[in-house]
């Protein structure tokens, strides 16, 4: 990931905005810098017998969003049932939720047949992909985030280690930031009377800018065992149980600027 898509992409989830608007600005963000055709977040809990959704965002249209509306809806939907167990990425192509791209795949192309200023007879080898994550939730609770694309399975499989990588990082920010607006956050002023210091806000912008411990220390002429314990204290003042949510906070409060 380039370091300046990584940090706009990032900034966009700390805007002074509605967060509605915050939210759309990331994942319409995120598609452009990807080519992707659209992403979501569902988060749902598991109750007796159901489950109940928490939280969805995204920015489908047409049938895309039917999909997930229905995943929203159903107590046994395929999707999550498959991501409850998984612990890699899943890529649709490699299991049985081929089918559901297989329905959306017939759906985008009438939908591409309705547009008189393209022949959908131009794209018989776009195949209908999707990449689902499984992120870091309550144990009662699942949260997964999940980009789809048009793509030739040849160079889907090809783009596919580069998404793996960069969408997880980025999926577990968006997560990150929409846990504390979901929650009752602390004021700002709470904020300020644990303020970072000198030291810890140097090590969190690294940490913000994709920097691991052993670059952050190299960078700053600490040890990694060092940065480790700033993050840490971070963690703790930030009330974060990551360091993806602890940078989240930061920004969103103004405690860090991204480098």
């Amino acid at each position: 990931m380039k370091e300046d898509i990584y940090l706009s992409l990032l900034q966009r989830l700390a805007q002074p905005v509605h967060p509605d608007t915050r939210i759309k600005s990331f994942l319409d963000a995120l598609c452009d810098a990807y080519h992707l055709k659209g992403a979501c977040y569902i988060r749902v809990r598991k109750e007796t017998g159901r489950q109940r959704p928490l939280t969805v965002h995204h920015n489908l249209t047409g049938p895309w969003a039917q999909i997930w509306f229905r995943a929203c809806k159903s107590d046994h939907d395929d999707l999550l049932s498959h991501c409850r167990a998984a612990l890699r990425p899943i890529d649709w192509q490699d299991s049985h939720l081929a089918a559901r791209a297989d329905l959306l795949q017939a759906d985008s192309h009438d939908e591409r047949c309705e547009d008189q200023s393209r022949n959908c007879d131009h794209h018989p080898a776009l195949v209908q992909q999707g990449l689902s994550f499984r992120l870091l939730s309550k144990s009662d609770e699942l949260a997964v985030f999940t980009i789809l694309a048009l793509e030739k399975n040849d160079e889907w499989r090809k783009k596919r280690p580069l998404l793996e990588r960069d969408i997880r990082s980025l999926a577990d920010q968006f997560h990150a930031s929409v846990m504390a607006l979901d929650r009752h956050p602390q004021s700002d002023r709470d904020l300020a009377g644990e303020l970072l210091t000198l030291r810890e806000t140097e090590v969190l912008r690294w940490a913000a800018a994709g920097k691991t411990y052993w670059e952050i220390s190299k960078i700053l002429g600490i040890s990694a065992r060092t940065v480790r314990f700033f993050m840490t204290r971070t963690r703790v003042k930030l009330d974060a149980v990551s360091n993806a949510q602890a940078v989240a906070k930061a920004v969103t409060h103004g405690l860090i600027r991204c480098p």
